[in-house]
């Protein structure tokens, strides 16, 4: 049985990167998990080894540019599990205004490294607070909801594929 969760995690993860910038059809909840987990092991490594080897500002930089290659493959999949609930992929555009954000806060935090601002400017802005945390929760929600049993305007069940 283990064999068989190890070759569909690598079958699932493969086509999650094979279909990197393809938003159509439909992807099941598993194929997320599966890739957030693959990312997740890989920033940790990433993370650990850039902290290491560049200073800090550097590293915070590199940081961003990985969160933004890891995130092309993750707004095609979640435009796919969008559609696997038969909503539209438009849904998704609330991932770049997340990671815009996150950008953002990161520059602040540059800007208080170099002298440009105070620690009080660290804080999430009220911005951040009332509509990013509601747009990474209503992301995570509509990433986890159920899609629909059998075939959907956007193609066939991927659970019976």
């Amino acid at each position: 049985m283990a064999h068989n969760n190890k070759t569909e995690y690598i079958a699932l993860l493969g086509r999650t990167l094979a279909k990197s910038l393809d938003f159509s059809g439909r992807s099941r909840r598993t194929e997320v998990v599966y890739y957030w987990i693959a990312t997740a092991l890989l920033s940790t490594v990433f993370a650990f080894i850039i902290s290491t080897l560049l200073p800090l500002v550097a590293a915070l930089v590199i940081n961003q540019i990985l969160k933004l290659t890891f995130a092309l493959p993750f707004f095609a999949l979640l435009v796919r599990r969008l559609h696997d609930q038969d909503r539209p992929g438009w849904w998704a555009l609330m991932l770049p205004a997340i990671l815009s954000l996150d950008i953002l806060a990161t520059i602040r935090f540059i800007l208080v490294i170099y002298g440009a601002g105070s620690e009080a400017d660290t804080d999430p802005s009220p911005i951040e607070l009332w509509i990013g945390l509601p747009l990474v929760f209503t992301a995570l929600v509509l990433t986890f909801l159920p899609g629909t049993i059998g075939l959907n305007r956007f193609g066939p069940d991927p659970r019976l594929e």
